[in-house]
C-alpha cells in the first residue's frame, strides 16, 4: 500500500548510430559519384574497355547506394530522433538510389531488355 505512483522513470536516450552511419554512406557515395564522372571519358564507343579500377567504382558505388538507403530506411523505421543528421543523409541517399535505379531501367530501356 506504499507505492509511488508518481514514481518518475528517466526516458531512455535514443540512439543516433544508423542515422549517423546514413550520413557517412551518404558522403562516401557523393565522393565515389565525383571520382566517377572525373575518372570516365566524355565520350563513350562501343567495344571501349575500362579498367578495373572504374568497374571496382562503379560496384562499389551501386552497393554503398544499396547500404545507404537500406541503413535511412532501418533508421526511420527505429524511430530515431529526428536531427540533421538524419535529414541530411536520407535525402541523399533516398536521392542517389531514386537516380541510380531509374538510370538502370532506362539503360534497359534503350537497350530494348524491358
Amino acid at each position: 500500500m506504499g507505492e509511488i505512483l508518481d514514481d518518475y522513470v528517466a526516458p531512455k536516450k535514443s540512439s543516433t548510430i544508423f542515422s549517423k552511419i546514413s550520413l557517412a554512406l551518404a558522403i562516401l557515395n557523393s565522393f565515389l559519384l565525383i571520382v566517377f564522372l572525373l575518372i570516365v571519358p566524355e565520350q563513350v564507343y562501343v567495344g571501349m574497355e575500362f579498367s578495373s579500377f572504374v568497374i571496382i567504382l562503379v560496384r562499389s558505388f551501386g552497393f554503398f547506394s544499396l547500404s545507404g538507403f537500406v541503413i535511412t530506411m532501418i533508421s526511420i523505421l527505429k524511430k530515431e530522433k529526428r536531427t540533421v543528421v538524419k535529414w541530411v543523409g536520407g535525402t541523399i541517399n533516398i536521392l542517389i538510389f531514386i537516380s541510380l535505379v531509374s538510370f538502370v531501367i532506362y539503360g534497359n530501356i534503350l537497350l530494348g531488355r524491358l
